[in-house]
C-alpha cells in the first residue's frame, strides 16, 4: 500500500474533467442537467465534442476510454475528475492507466458504482485518495442537502458536521475508522460491494494489510451517491 496521496481541494472557476471509464451515454437529458449542477456551482466542465462514440455497452474501446483519462489526468488546465457513469468497464481499462502520471499530478477521482474499481486500484498503487460520491447523470437528480454536502466535499471542507433533522449518527468510540482496535493502522477501503466481491481472489481485490486484517466500507449496489463511504477515500 502507497502513502495516501491527497488532490488540492476545487476553488470556483477550476474545470472538472468529465471521463467516461465505464458505460456509454445513454441519457442526453440528464448528461445535461448534470453539467447545469455543475457550472451552477461555479465550475468550468470539460468533455468532448462528440459526447463518446459508444462501444456496444462501453462508452468508447479500453484503449480510448484509458487514453482519456490519462489525457485529462495530465491535463494541467484540469483540476478534478468526475465520471459520466458507472456500469461497467473500469476494470478492462487498469493495465493501461499511467500510475506515474497518477503520482505527479494527483487529482480528485469521483463517481459511484462501477469507479469503485477504479478508485480502489489507484489507491493501492498510487495511494490516491478518490471521492466516492455522484456521478454527471445523477446530479440533476440528486437532493439539495446531497449537492450541499458535494460542494463541501470539492472545496476540502469534509470535516464540516452534516446536520440533518431526526437523524442519529452512530459512532464506534473503540475502533476508529481505518484503525484497527489493536492499534494497527490500515487505511480504508470500500465502495459498492458488488464490485469488490467481483475482484475477491483476483490480483484487483483489496489488499490485507500485513496483520492479515483489512477495514472496509461498503455501500449497497443500489447506494445513493453522496451517502455512503469510500475506497480509499473521503465520502460526501
Amino acid at each position: 500500500m502507497k502513502t495516501p496521496l491527497a488532490s488540492l481541494p476545487l476553488k470556483k472557476g477550476d474545470t472538472m474533467g468529465i471521463i467516461a471509464p465505464a458505460g456509454q451515454l445513454s441519457d442526453i437529458n440528464r448528461f445535461h442537467k448534470g453539467i447545469a449542477v455543475l457550472r451552477e456551482m461555479g465550475f468550468n466542465v470539460a468533455f468532448p465534442m462528440d459526447l463518446w462514440p459508444g462501444n456496444e455497452y462501453l462508452a468508447d474501446s479500453d484503449e480510448n476510454r484509458a487514453s482519456e483519462f490519462n489525457r485529462l489526468l495530465g491535463d494541467p488546465e484540469v483540476a478534478a475528475l468526475i465520471a459520466l457513469r458507472g456500469g461497467y468497464g473500469c476494470l478492462r481499462m487498469l493495465d493501461k492507466i499511467d500510475l506515474a502520471l497518477v503520482a505527479t499530478h494527483p487529482k480528485m477521482i469521483i463517481g459511484f458504482s462501477d469507479l469503485t474499481v477504479l478508485q480502489n486500484y489507484l489507491y493501492q498503487k498510487a495511494g490516491l485518495i478518490s471521492l466516492h460520491g455522484p456521478v454527471v447523470i445523477s446530479l440533476g437528480d440528486a437532493a439539495p442537502p446531497t449537492l450541499e454536502r458535494f460542494f463541501l466535499c470539492l472545496s476540502g471542507r469534509w470535516d464540516e458536521p452534516l446536520v440533518v433533522k431526526m437523524l442519529e449518527i452512530l459512532r464506534h468510540t473503540l475502533e476508529p475508522l481505518g484503525r484497527e482496535v489493536d492499534g494497527g493502522d490500515t487505511g480504508a477501503g470500500g465502495g459498492q460491494l458488488q464490485r469488490l466481491a467481483a475482484g475477491r481472489g483476483t490480483r484487483r481485490s483489496i489488499e490485507r494489510s500485513r496483520s492479515g486484517r483489512r477495514r472496509a466500507r461498503f455501500s449497497r449496489s443500489t447506494a445513493t451517491p453522496g451517502t455512503r463511504s469510500a475506497p480509499g477515500s473521503r465520502s460526501c
